[in-house]
Order: structure tokens, then C-alpha cells, then sequence
């Protein structure tokens, strides 16, 4: 990796894994803490919006970091949105600075807290070109689809679209949870 100078010139930085917090559905997220030259630790952490705005308490704005606010959680909430609507899965990067005097050797969930907000990814992924025509063959044989993603519901409509599949309600995984075998046999037939 490098990194400009003040003065305009490029200057090697070396990092060395220290610690990684591996994704689960549950924080959405994943974690890779580095040590600097200077014995300095940065926590990495990348994950899905909602979760990533909630443990994060600064974003950076024309090269400063400023206080997020609820105006600029909602301002990248749209932005994302819209980028979901086109059918783009997007995802936040944050980071953790840890001095010297504050590093340790492993590093746990309770570190991914007050984060500064670095930017967002977005990917595109589109359905392969024969995904529509496999689904209205199974249609026509009258085999009933149903998607189960990781994705957020807003990229799911999106892409269910692109491929023929009329979308009802979707049920997020938080909500299947609460739902007893009954209710759940009742929301697969709908």
C-alpha cells in the first residue's frame, strides 16, 4: 500500500495482520486489525449499511472527519438506497485507529464501536442471461421458485425483476425467526 506524502510523493506503508473478527449474519460485518510501522493498530471493517452506520459515530467529508449526525446517516442511506435500487449491493468501510499505548494482541466485537465511516463499495452482480428463461421454464412445469438471500429486500425486488419473478412481501431473516413453523409453512405458499 502506499500513501502520498504531504509534499506529493509516495511513500511505501507496511501493515501486518494482527487479528480478525470473521463475518457472521448476525453483525453483518467482518473486521481486520493491522499494525502500523509505529506499532499503531487500524481495526478494518466492512459490512452491510444499516449495521455499519449504527457502530460508526464520524464519517469523513471532503477529507476531514465530521460527527455523524442524523443527517448524514440518512444522506448515505439514500445514496445507497438509490444504488440498491439499480441493483447494486453496496457495503460501508469504517475504520479504528489504535494508538500505541492501546493496541493488544486479539481484538473482540465490543472494538468495532465508534468508527469512522470511509466510504462505501458498491458491486454489481447481474443474473446470468439464461436465469429468466430457466424461470419461466420451471414456471411453465409449474415449479414454484422461492429466493433465499443474503442480499437486502431492495436488491432482491431488483433483481427478481430482471429475471421474471413477481416479488410479494419479502421476509427478512430477523422476522423468520420469530415466526413458529406454522406461520413459516403459511409465508412459503404465499
Amino acid at each position: 500500500m502506499r500513501r502520498a506524502r504531504r509534499d506529493g510523493a509516495r511513500r511505501p506503508i507496511h501493515y501486518r495482520k494482527v487479528d480478525e473478527l470473521p463475518f457472521d449474519f448476525v453483525r453483518r460485518r467482518l473486521s481486520v486489525v493491522v499494525a502500523g510501522i509505529h506499532g499503531e493498530h487500524l481495526l478494518v471493517c466492512k459490512g452491510a449499511v444499516e449495521e455499519m452506520l449504527l457502530i460508526s459515530t464520524q464519517a469523513i467529508e471532503n477529507g476531514d472527519a465530521a460527527v455523524l449526525d442524523g443527517t448524514k446517516r440518512s444522506e448515505i442511506m439514500s445514496r445507497t438506497r438509490a444504488l440498491n435500487e439499480d441493483g447494486f449491493r453496496v457495503i460501508v468501510v469504517a475504520t479504528r485507529e489504535f494508538a500505541p499505548g492501546e493496541t493488544r494482541p486479539t481484538y473482540c466485537t465490543d472494538d468495532e464501536a465508534s468508527l469512522v465511516v470511509r466510504g462505501y463499495l458498491a458491486f454489481l452482480d447481474p443474473p446470468k442471461e439464461t436465469a429468466k428463461a430457466a424461470l419461466a421454464a420451471l414456471r411453465a412445469h409449474g415449479v414454484a421458485v422461492k429466493i433465499l438471500t443474503g442480499d437486502n429486500a431492495v436488491v432482491t425486488r431488483r433483481i427478481c425483476d430482471e429475471v421474471g419473478l413477481r416479488v410479494g412481501s419479502p421476509i427478512l431473516g430477523r422476522d423468520l425467526d420469530k415466526l413458529d413453523d406454522g406461520a413459516c409453512a403459511r409465508s412459503s405458499r404465499a
